[in-house]
């Protein structure tokens, strides 16, 4: 291929994005396999580039500033004169999500460079992947889904899906056929080499991360599952909620619930948003037990990174967490939603019952052994090297 270039073009972009696949698959593919990578963003406030360029993800991945965030059709505009007069420069550009104005980009990429690789994420949720395998029996005219189909054939080369699950329900849709590739998201931390040692060193703490009252995130039954338990139980243990507030209806359901059940002020453990990374995997560190909630997940890369760390995960079943556990062999599943289950599962792992030492070393070996971003790199590499080929012809 020559010099090899490549663009990751994301919209909605914010800081915390480099350190999940926006930012580490442009990163991986510069520091491990020798491209010269760009990332192409929106600035959500002032001075967002100045930040950014100072930092040492910059010094591996070229970060292009496509002005201050605007309204749809400004940021439209300039993606597309980004692309008209820039695009030429780059082997492969990466886009996220499978919308017909992403599609239309990729086609514009593909008159400014012919030759040119389109890669898109799809970093789908399940609930996604249930519209996209309902879509013929929904009343959408066929002559539009049609077009989308033809508009997808003519400007996409590979897509990935970050689950088995997800590519084994798509393994059969014609729109898809034969460009669609497994390629999990990762995780790697380069500066902390963790050794699994069980529960040395760990406290008494079972932890949720991410953005607290997304509704997405369902931080709800957390709350009343610690509330069931009996005092006795939890005695002992915190409850860390780790992220930003965003629904404050959420913070007064937590308060109420510490009205009702006065013991939970000595559990409850609201951390704020927790910026820096490394206070964050010191909190991983310190942990037992991940719970995640949520209604929805594409991935969820707190799974990821807590595992790496040597939590048990405790989590709705849902695709990501499903293969990242073997099924519950390593971590445990409830029903979303399901407050009791929920409940028994965590009185179980605090009283003994669940081996969360072992639960955690088998799902980090798991991690490390799958899940090391430079290890899913070097196949994305393989893929556009072998796609570029094949356009060639």
């Amino acid at each position: 291929m020559g010099e090899k270039r490549f663009l990751t073009v994301f919209n909605d972009f914010d800081p915390v994005l480099l350190y999940k696949d926006v930012g580490a698959v442009p990163y991986y593919l510069a520091t491990v396999c020798g491209w010269r990578s760009s990332l192409a963003f929106f600035e959500k406030r002032e001075g967002m580039a100045e930040e950014l360029a100072v930092t040492g993800y910059a010094k591996a991945v070229s970060l292009v500033s496509l002005g201050r965030w605007g309204s749809r059709i400004r940021n439209a505009a300039r993606i597309v004169k980004f692309l008209t007069t820039r695009g030429k420069e780059y082997n492969v550009v990466n886009f996220y999500h499978d919308g017909v104005v992403t599609l239309l980009y990729a086609l514009l990429f593909k008159f400014v460079r012919p030759g040119g690789v389109v890669y898109l994420k799809l970093d789908m949720s399940h609930l996604e992947l249930q519209r996209i395998l309902e879509s013929g029996t929904r009343a959408v005219p066929r002559i539009l889904r049609r077009l989308k189909h033809l508009l997808s054939r003519l400007a996409v080369d590979i897509y990935t899906a970050e689950t088995h699950y997800t590519c084994g329900r798509l393994a059969g849709n014609d729109y898809f056929r034969g460009r669609l590739h497994f390629l999990p998201n990762g995780f790697t931390c380069e500066d902390d080499d963790v050794t699994p040692h069980g529960l040395a060193g760990k406290e008494n703490i079972l932890l949720t991360v991410g953005r607290l009252g997304d509704p997405a995130k369902y931080n709800e039954v957390l709350v009343d599952a610690a509330s069931a338990l009996d005092p006795k139980v939890i005695d002992g243990w915190k409850v860390y909620f780790v992220g930003p507030v965003v629904n404050e209806q959420f913070r007064s359901y937590a308060e109420e619930a510490v009205r009702r059940k006065p013991h939970l002020k000595d559990v409850f453990v609201f951390t704020g948003n927790v910026e820096d990374r490394g206070n964050l995997y010191d909190l991983y560190r310190r942990s037992k037990i991940l719970c995640m909630t949520s209604r929805w997940e594409s991935f969820g890369f707190v799974y990821l990174e807590a595992i790496y760390f040597g939590n048990y995960v405790i989590s709705s079943d849902l695709p990501a967490p499903r293969e990242l556990t073997q099924d519950g062999a390593f971590g445990s599943l409830f029903p979303v939603g399901d407050v009791p289950a929920l409940a028994g599962l965590i009185s179980d792992a605090i009283s003994g019952k669940i081996d969360v030492a072992r639960g955690g070393r088998e799902s980090q070996r798991i991690i490390r052994e799958r899940y090391d971003w430079r290890i899913i790199v070097r196949e994305l590499d393989r893929l556009l090297d072998e796609e570029a080929i094949r356009l060639r012809g």
